[in-house]
């Protein structure tokens, strides 16, 4: 018998180990992603107990970045639990209520583990949470690009501002100058 919560750090470390070298329309380039173990309070993940089952849900499988990470999943849980484990990749085609479905039936299926990729991250939230009330284990995985994004965002408001904060210090230096230094006479001749 494995512990749950042992697998839960092996299955994440797989997840975060993906990365995608192609380059093309349809993937997250060069994209990192990290893994959350949201429920490792859980009662479960204490216990003494094999893996049986395991769900992965995320926005798009024809996305290769995906189909690395489903391969992953799949492949340290049947490494971790033995070819008995059985698990379920699925694409909730960036549908919220798609997925909602796929995460109650995974914890309906008796799923210990639910790997999934957000559809909308708020809005999964309740689904999530009666998985975790279930004793399933979750495991979410944020997307960097999302961090880099936001940091951008910020990086542009501050960048605004300081332009801002630029534009009075000169209209102030103009104003000073003004006062300061009387014009000085033309002469001509």
């Amino acid at each position: 018998m494995k512990r749950i919560g042992l697998i839960v750090g092996i299955l994440g470390f797989a997840v975060v180990s993906c990365t995608n070298g192609a380059q093309n329309d349809n993937t997250a380039t060069n994209t990192t992603n990290t893994a959350t173990n949201t429920s490792a309070e859980t009662k479960i993940a204490t216990e003494n107990k094999k893996l049986r089952a395991v769900g992965f849900t995320v926005g798009d499988l024809s996305n290769p970045f995906f189909v690395v990470m489903g391969q992953a999943v799949e492949a340290e849980a049947k490494r971790i639990g033995g070819k008995d484990v059985t698990v379920i990749v699925a694409s909730s085609a960036y549908d919220l209520n798609q997925q909602a479905n796929q995460i109650e039936n995974f914890t309906a299926a008796n799923a210990d583990i639910i790997v999934l990729n957000a559809a909308d991250k708020r809005g999964i939230r309740p689904i999530v949470e009666n998985a975790k009330r279930a004793g399933r284990i979750i495991i979410a995985l944020n997307s960097i690009n999302e961090s880099l994004n936001s940091i951008n965002e910020s990086l542009n408001s501050i960048n605004e501002f300081l332009n801002s904060v630029n534009e009075s210090l000169n209209s102030v230096n103009e104003s000073l100058v003004s006062t300061l230094l009387p014009p000085l006479p033309i002469q001509f001749g």
